[in-house]
């Protein structure tokens, strides 16, 4: 009797199953899908502007990590020459042996033995 019981559950619930799919399959999405599928169309492309700018500003950001490390080995490899560059009114002498920084205008020197 129980393997009879268990078979007739097991079809009324295939059953059940198969008009859900058929029910399913004829009803069309209601205004609620409609409304999803519109709010997402109109937040692509506003995601996409965001994604831009945001490409944008971490290629900045890029360039400016790379011109901050381009200065800091150019300091360490010729610390005098990044001096000079920075100032454009020092000009750099050897004079007899020691290492000498002249001013544009000033005349004063400075001994920089290193």
């Amino acid at each position: 009797m129980t393997k009879i019981n268990a078979a007739v559950i097991v079809l009324a619930n295939l059953l059940l199953a198969v008009v859900m799919l058929i029910v399913a399959q004829r009803s069309k999405p209601g205004r609620e899908m409609e409304l999803a599928s519109e709010v997402r169309n109109s937040a692509l492309p506003a995601s996409e502007m965001d994604a831009q700018v945001l490409q944008q500003q971490l290629a900045e950001f890029r360039d400016e990590v790379r011109g901050v490390r381009e200065a800091v080995v150019g300091f360490v490899r010729h610390p005098l020459a990044t001096v000079q560059r920075s100032t454009g009114s020092c000009r750099a002498a050897r004079r007899r042996g020691d290492q000498w920084i002249e001013e544009a205008g000033v005349n004063q020197f400075t001994d920089l033995r290193l």
